[in-house]
């Protein structure tokens, strides 16, 4: 019996989000690119960094929550959950 080979990071990121089209069809482009935002800095930082840092409706982490005053919504703070999360993915070796 062979076992399984572990999903390159690629394959992994191509995984998370086929799982979130099909999940949440009627969710924006926006709102499913930010939800996959959150699944690769939660695959990346843990559960508890994200629900601190991104999640929390408190100012734990002002630098993304800071931003909601701002904008007067939630763009702001998506836009820069989404940048971290392809910093990350660009600063990391992906091995295929």
């Amino acid at each position: 019996m062979t076992t399984p080979q572990p999903l390159s990071a690629t394959n992994q990121i191509y995984r998370h989000a086929q799982e979130i089209r099909e999940a949440l069809p009627d969710f924006s482009w926006a709102n499913r690119t930010y939800t996959l935002a959150v699944r690769i800095l939660n695959s990346n930082f843990g559960k508890d960094w994200v629900e601190t840092h991104v999640l929390a409706s408190d100012d734990q982490s002002p630098f993304f929550h800071n931003l909601k005053d701002v904008a007067g919504d939630n763009s702001l703070q998506h836009a820069r959950v989404v940048d971290l999360a392809e910093t990350i993915l660009n600063l990391r070796t992906f091995q295929e």
